[in-house]
């Protein structure tokens, strides 16, 4: 029975050797999309088997949805969608796939990591605690108006900017 027990472990040991931790490669990238372009998406720890990635099942499902899947977004938020944050954040807390639902192309991970990022680092500046009356008064009075004036700006400049092309063209 002991010799069973061994063996069992020095199995699980190789399985977990086998197993790829750390940054994706870029020809991981490339696998798993292609696989998942050929044979669609789902059945995690299988496709991660079939496409010969030695990661795990989860890992490749996170890197699918948060990175690789066309329709995620990439780069800084807009203006809008800072805005949208705030104020969905103020409605339903830190519900991020719900919030998400109504950014399309952002990720939940990513509006989470937006938040803890950028708007906890406001709170420290102001020195308090970002769920605070407080911290919750100077984004409704401060930086939402600011972030609004930005985009007012972003808006007329694209305005002018299309009209002026127009002349020269013309």
């Amino acid at each position: 029975v002991v010799k069973l027990d061994d063996d069992l472990l020095r199995h699980e040991e190789e399985a977990a050797e086998e197993i790829r931790r750390g940054p994706w490669t870029v020809e991981e990238d490339l696998t798993l999309v292609n696989y998942i372009a050929d044979h669609g998406d789902g059945r995690w720890n299988s496709l991660a088997r079939a496409a010969g990635l030695k990661r795990t099942g989860k890992s490749c499902r996170l890197r699918w949805l948060n990175y690789l899947r066309p329709d995620v977004k990439r780069g800084n938020f807009t203006a809008d969608e800072q805005l949208l944050i705030l104020d969905l954040h103020s409605r339903w807390g830190n519900r991020w796939s719900k919030i998400a639902q109504h950014l399309p192309g952002r990720t939940d991970n990513e509006i989470k990591n937006y938040w803890r990022t950028r708007v906890q680092k406001h709170a420290k500046q102001l020195n308090c605690d970002a769920n605070s009356t407080k911290f919750k008064d100077a984004m409704k009075y401060l930086w939402m108006p600011r972030l609004a004036d930005h985009h007012l700006q972003q808006q007329t400049f694209q305005l002018q900017d299309s009209d002026l092309s127009g002349w020269v063209q013309g």
